[in-house]
């Protein structure tokens, strides 16, 4: 953590430098106090206010060139030291986010389909999601949430909700079309994906211990109770679904990080024989 006084110096002398962009020969003397905080930073381990500083001399003062070859230089080395502990910090989410999908995983129930298999909650297991009114939580092979809504009366359904103590979460609207809402046998059965039910998703998981309201809605509506195993196999999908897509973004900012790492070493690199061959001339 960075503490206040080294904040305000380096605030303080942002802007000093700025007003020194008019003052011709003073340019080189401010350039070159920035650069000296900037090395202090980022050996006391203040690499992201290092890099601010860098990034204001390049900004401030393009006619110092020799200031900002060896800010260019420091540069890189900067970014690999905090590169290093954001890498750190990533491998231990991972870490702690594995051991939490492993325990979510215990949670759901595979289900084969001739289409394609999908994942409910255990206390949804065995439910016929064409025959027993009420929202049926399923998770696809590769993470995504969706949920079908079944209504034994016709009211030519197109989109539901669910309400808890004066709160309330809505679906998208899913218009009849024969496929994903269909009305075929005397029963009307809507299938939302991710994208139309995840705020219901989040709100059930909220109040997964508390009574809720289902509301059908379409041409008319109808509300009840969603059923106690219903609204615990929601929570139970969903969590795991959102567990999943966090370990994605980790794993993607892992391998940002990494490659973030070695254009810093080949810049690194690059500068190095840049000023060793300066110095030889």
């Amino acid at each position: 953590m960075y503490n206040v006084v080294t904040k305000s110096v380096i605030a303080i002398s942002l802007g000093v430098a700025m007003i020194g962009t008019s003052c011709g020969n003073r340019d080189k003397e401010l350039a070159e106090g920035l650069l000296t905080q900037s090395t202090e930073l980022y050996e006391s381990g203040n690499y992201s206010l290092a890099l601010e500083l860098l990034d204001s001399i390049d900004k401030t003062y393009p006619a110092e060139v020799d200031i900002r070859r060896q800010a260019m230089h420091l540069r890189p080395q900067v970014i690999e030291k905090q590169t290093l502990i954001d890498l750190q910090v990533a491998d231990s989410v991972a870490v702690v986010q594995l051991l939490k999908g492993d325990s979510l995983n215990r949670l759901l129930s595979y289900v084969s389909n001739p289409v394609e298999g999908y994942y409910v909650g255990t206390t949804a297991k065995g439910i016929d999601a064409g025959s027993v009114p009420g929202l049926h939580a399923r998770m696809s092979p590769d993470g995504q949430f969706y949920i079908l809504s079944t209504s034994k009366r016709l009211v030519k359904s197109t989109s539901f909700s669910v309400a808890c103590n004066g709160e309330e979460a809505r679906s998208s609207v899913v218009e009849f079309d024969g496929e994903r809402n269909d009305r075929a046998s005397g029963v009307e059965i809507i299938t939302f994906i991710q994208a139309e039910c995840d705020s219901v998703g989040k709100f059930v998981m909220k109040h997964r211990n508390e009574p809720l309201i289902l509301t059908i809605h379409g041409s008319s509506s109808y509300s009840m109770p969603l059923p106690e195993n219903q609204r615990e196999a929601i929570a139970q999908v969903y969590e795991t679904a959102m567990s999943i897509r966090d370990c994605k973004l980790t794993q993607l900012n892992k391998a940002r990080l990494e490659k973030q790492l070695s254009v810093a070493r080949s810049q690194m690199a690059k500068t190095f024989n840049e000023s060793k061959s300066q110095d030889n001339i």
